[in-house]
């Protein structure tokens, strides 16, 4: 929807260059009682402009079917812009410096008196008001009006021809109280006109926050089981890092990782493994619940997570509760593991907030390969000098 609603927004741009000159000629008529040039100028930039704005509605409309049906690259569509931007900017600056040069020999709309001319009637009556009512007829056919956007600009048109029934009819002369109505009708469809493209951009602007919230999301978040990937994990960790190092606070890191389930997506499956990944993730992000706990998967069967502000005795608790919650599963294990439930393995450990993040990614990976090296469906602790403090826990 860029283009049309592109072209929409020309469209106002156009006729906002072409009010300053109609205003500076309106204002010069103003200063004299009787008829003067600027006076036959401004007319003819009032007949101008409205005739100009219709043409480019009709433009959207086109443009609004047409590209509703084709899908053109980003780059086509901002050529397409941009060269009707330029050349609807050539029109409009070719047709001011027409009128202003040629504003003389041209036919005359405003007798000496001030009333306006038969040739001024037949052009809003029967050119303007025609012109309009085609567009508003296309606007129905080619949109059905089924956008709010739709709706308003068939408000535009219809008080467009509101103005122009009432200076071409009704007015018998310029600066009466009727065409004062007019001019009255006249701001009032060029404010809703600007609220509708205010809206519509505010609307193209969440939209696009949305999506880039949406996409930001997806690139960080692991599609089987709901919690951060390799990416989001790599975020969050060096974030949590760096708050921990300012208020010297400390991290716990839990790296997990489930026992033979190689053999378990042997036997059962890859379709039997995602499943048991999915619920064993979500078994995870119900232990780690506190608002800024990081639950990771960050490989195939691996998992991680991370405390912030957590102690080392915190942390224990944490990974015996996830333990726990994956044994309650009872996800029946292949039959040559040698363990009869999916069980998982924990390496626990702590930084006081100078650590760098790779020695504690080696400390934690060094204490789960202690716990898988003595048994597995265990947590074991790092402990400096190279020790690992080893739970050993009841596989049932």
């Amino acid at each position: 929807s860029f283009p049309p609603h592109a072209i929409l927004g020309i469209a106002f741009a156009c006729i906002g260059g072409l009010l300053v000159p109609y205003a500076y000629a309106t204002i010069q008529a103003a200063a004299s009682p009787e008829t003067t040039p600027a006076a036959q100028l401004a007319t003819w930039l009032w007949l101008t402009w409205h005739a100009f704005f219709v043409l480019l509605v009709g433009a959207y409309v086109f443009c609004e079917a047409y590209f509703t049906k084709r899908k053109l690259s980003n780059e086509a569509e901002r050529t397409f812009v941009r060269a009707f931007g330029a050349i609807a900017a050539c029109i409009s600056v070719g047709l001011v410096l027409f009128l202003v040069l040629n504003a003389g020999a041209l036919p005359e709309l405003l007798t000496k008196s001030g009333s306006f001319t038969p040739l001024f009637r037949v052009l809003t009556e029967d050119l303007l008001l025609a012109l309009c009512a085609a567009v508003c007829v296309f606007l129905t056919l080619k949109t059905g009006l089924n956008k709010a956007v739709h709706l308003w600009l068939g408000v535009v048109l219809v008080l467009f021809a509101c103005e122009v029934f009432v200076n071409g009819h009704i007015a018998q002369h310029a600066f009466s109280s009727a065409w004062f109505v007019g001019l009255a009708e006249g701001l009032a469809w060029q404010s809703i006109l600007l609220i509708v493209l205010l809206r519509r951009a505010h609307e193209q602007f969440a939209e696009f926050v949305a999506n880039n919230r949406t996409l930001k999301h997806e690139t960080i978040v692991d599609s089987l089981t709901g919690l951060l990937n390799r990416r989001g994990f790599d975020l969050r960790y060096q974030e949590t890092l760096a708050e921990a190092h300012l208020s010297q606070s400390p991290v716990a890191l839990l790296t997990l990782d489930l026992d033979n389930f190689k053999a378990y997506n042997d036997h059962f499956g890859h379709v039997a493994g995602d499943e048991a990944l999915r619920v064993i993730g979500r078994a995870i992000a119900e232990v780690s619940t506190r608002p800024r706990d990081v639950a990771c998967r960050i490989g195939g069967e691996e998992f991680a997570v991370i405390l912030p502000g957590t102690t080392e005795d915190g942390a224990g608790v944490v990974a015996e509760r996830i333990r726990s919650a994956v044994l309650r599963l009872r996800l029946k294990h292949a039959p040559n593991a040698h363990i009869p439930l999916l069980s998982i393995s924990i390496g626990v450990a702590i930084s006081d907030g100078t650590l760098g993040g790779d020695l504690l990614r080696e400390r934690s990976d060094g204490a789960l390969y202690r716990a898988k090296q003595l048994g597995r469906n265990r947590i074991a602790h790092h402990r400096p000098g190279g020790r690992n403090e080893l739970r050993l826990v009841n596989e049932s």
